[in-house]
């Protein structure tokens, strides 16, 4: 778990955080599974990161159990697949591998950076996969660990880069990313809305899915999300610029004394139980809820020392 992660769980629940140096979570959801795919695509060595993507998601998928209601885990596991493809070839694009800033010392503790380092090497790059955003959203990224706090510890300003790959219905998520609309006469023109921005409903077109039509190109089905301008509604930019040096000083000065009280926690906490359910599921509440250690029994995983 990299710190900002790891501070901000803490501030939900310091008995979470104290969990979450010893165990990971027993169960991914389909979220967190497209998330850790396109990240380690983008500083992977391989010539087809966006197929290295769709390959990491599937192997996840195998490895560990789904956090999901759907009965079909195979699909749902090739729509993530096709979607992460499509995510981390327009994300990385021609470039070389991205980079992760050298670990960063902290008090007696090390910074681990949730973020890419630019090319330039004097900014970072956040990556936030979302289903929603909104202002109150867009407020809380602004303040986050993630962003205001790695701007701190790095003395950097930060890019936050957001990508919206809408709401999940029946295991497909039904962004553009995901979903396009066929014609089913003539050339069988690929769209995703008239240009006057409107809806493609009515005769002729068929809503398909990524995965459902391999036939056509990755770099088609990019090129018309460019030609049909949906792209500039998927992605978000936000400038952070690296704060007052009096609020540097505050902030990393407020992360040295989480992390020593984190890090010098012996005994368990006690249970936040009206944190268990908010904007993020705490991954420990099935233990909490039985005040019981996580453990392998109850299907968490132990994070090598």
């Amino acid at each position: 778990m990299n710190t900002p992660e790891l501070l901000a769980v803490d501030d939900r629940c310091r008995r979470s955080a104290h969990f979450s140096l010893i165990w990971d979570k027993p169960k991914l959801r389909p979220l967190d599974i497209l998330r850790i795919s396109v990240d380690d695509a983008l500083v992977c060595d391989d010539e087809d990161p966006g197929d290295y993507a769709g390959a990491r998601v599937m192997e996840l998928c195998s490895m560990r159990q789904i956090e999901t209601k759907e009965l079909n885990l195979y699909d749902m596991g090739c729509h993530t697949a096709a979607l992460a493809d499509i995510l981390t070839t327009v994300l990385r694009g021609p470039t070389v591998r991205l980079e992760r800033p050298a670990d960063e010392k902290l008090g007696e503790h090390v910074w681990v950076s949730s973020c890419f380092l630019e090319p330039s090497g004097v900014r970072l790059r956040r990556l936030i996969i979302l289903d929603r955003i909104s202002e109150e959203i867009l407020t809380g990224i602004k303040r986050s660990w993630d962003v205001i706090g790695e701007a701190c510890a790095y003395k950097m300003p930060v890019t936050a880069q957001i990508v919206i790959v809408g709401q999940q219905r029946d295991g497909r998520r039904l962004a553009p990313w995901s979903k396009g609309w066929l014609h089913q006469v003539g050339n069988q023109n690929l769209r995703f809305r008239k240009q006057d921005g409107s809806g493609l409903t009515g005769s002729g077109w068929k809503p398909v899915f990524r995965e459902q039509v391999d036939y056509l190109s990755r770099d088609y089905w990019i090129d018309r999300m460019k030609g049909d301008g949906v792209l500039q509604d998927l992605m978000l930019e936000i400038e952070i610029p690296v704060p007052l040096a009096e609020i540097v000083k505050m902030v990393t000065g407020l992360a040295k004394k989480k992390l020593d009280r984190i890090y010098s926690t012996e005994k368990t906490p006690e249970p936040e139980i009206s944190q268990c359910y908010g904007n993020v599921p705490c991954p420990f509440t099935s233990a909490c809820w039985q005040f019981q250690e996580p453990s392998e029994r109850l299907g968490f995983i132990k994070i090598s020392s």
